[in-house]
């Protein structure tokens, strides 16, 4: 591990029945650190939301729920400035955020509301299309006394 960065990768196919493993991957890594994190069990449920939203929203539009589309999910702690990020990446159809409409809050719908609960849950959330890939981060600012015991609870 290096000084600053724990990092773990996740390849998955790109379906539904899988994306559960990206927030089982993102849950584990919070349990240990368990109290070292004021909050971890909610700032484990938002991030996993909002990770699996953005996911779901690839499989069902970048994909169009083609299995042999790819997501690779990357979970880093930053010890230096004590946060989450959230790198998905995946090689579908191009997402267009100009589209995308705001989600009727006090309306009836039953989809839509990924990227709004994605970008409420996280403090950034930021798309960019780069030489053919579609890159997701996604930021949590974890409130931590001190990065080195974050690092020692990693080890």
């Amino acid at each position: 591990m290096s000084q600053s960065d724990f990092n773990i990768r996740i390849d998955l196919p790109s379906t539904h029945r899988f994306l559960n493993v990206a927030g089982l991957g993102i849950d584990a890594i919070l349990q240990r650190l368990g109290d070292l994190i004021p909050g971890a069990e909610q700032v484990s449920r938002e991030v996993q939301v909002a990770a699996q939203e953005i996911c779901a929203n690839v499989v069902d539009h970048a994909y169009a729920e083609d299995e042999k589309g790819r997501l690779t999910i990357e979970i880093n702690i930053v010890l230096k400035e004590s946060r989450l990020d959230i790198h998905i990446k995946d090689t579908g159809k191009e997402f267009e955020p100009d589209l995308v409409r705001q989600p009727a809050l006090g309306e009836l719908q039953e989809r839509g509301f990924g990227l709004y609960f994605a970008q409420k849950l996280m403090d950034e959330v930021v798309y960019q299309r780069e030489e053919g890939e579609n890159h997701w981060h996604l930021v949590k600012k974890l409130k931590v006394e001190d990065s080195a015991d974050i690092e020692t609870a990693l080890n």
